[in-house]
């Protein structure tokens, strides 16, 4: 065999290799990481093992994942620890859980889900540990997750507020 097919063939089973690498990424580690302790239970009464857990590594593609497949996620039960961040308008506060991600100018961006609770809710920039199930609403033509709540619990110590995957 000459150099040059032993070069080519190498170059590819690189490249083939990549991709499987790529293929077993994205199918292990995009997806939400599902909590498994054995089975006991949470707070809010469901099974531990059916919540999916949004943790710090990739809590950026988690998010995205739940946005990107709004309707496989409505009525899944999440759990996920971030900052109380409010917004309004003229008519309506909105409230989310959220982590600070790089945005447009820096440490701008925000990834998070938008919350519904009938309890009180912190203020701003406290960090909570919330669960509840994703509930579809239409807002402009555009079906988003919210998450509404069946516990928050106020953290006295913040996880990981930047994240960046």
């Amino acid at each position: 065999m000459s150099k040059k097919k032993i070069i080519f063939i190498i170059i590819l089973v690189i490249f083939i290799a990549a991709i499987i690498g790529v293929i077993v990424f994205i199918n292990n580690d995009v997806k939400p990481v599902e909590s498994n302790n054995g089975g006991a239970v949470a707070s809010s009464g469901e099974n531990s093992k059916d919540i999916i857990e949004i943790t710090d590594k990739l809590f950026v593609e988690q998010i995205n994942d739940i946005y990107l497949n709004v309707k496989s996620y409505e009525g899944k039960t999440v759990k996920l620890e971030g900052l109380i961040y409010t917004s309004s308008n003229e008519t309506e506060i909105y409230t989310f859980v959220v982590r600070n991600t790089p945005g447009c100018c820096g440490d701008d961006g925000l990834a998070g889900l938008e919350i519904i609770y009938s309890d009180n809710i912190p203020v701003d920039n406290e960090w909570v540990e919330v669960i509840g199930k994703i509930e579809l609403e239409e807002y402009m033509g555009t079906t988003l997750p919210i998450l509404r709540l069946s516990s928050m619990e106020v953290k006295e110590e913040k996880g990981v507020t930047f994240v960046t995957e």
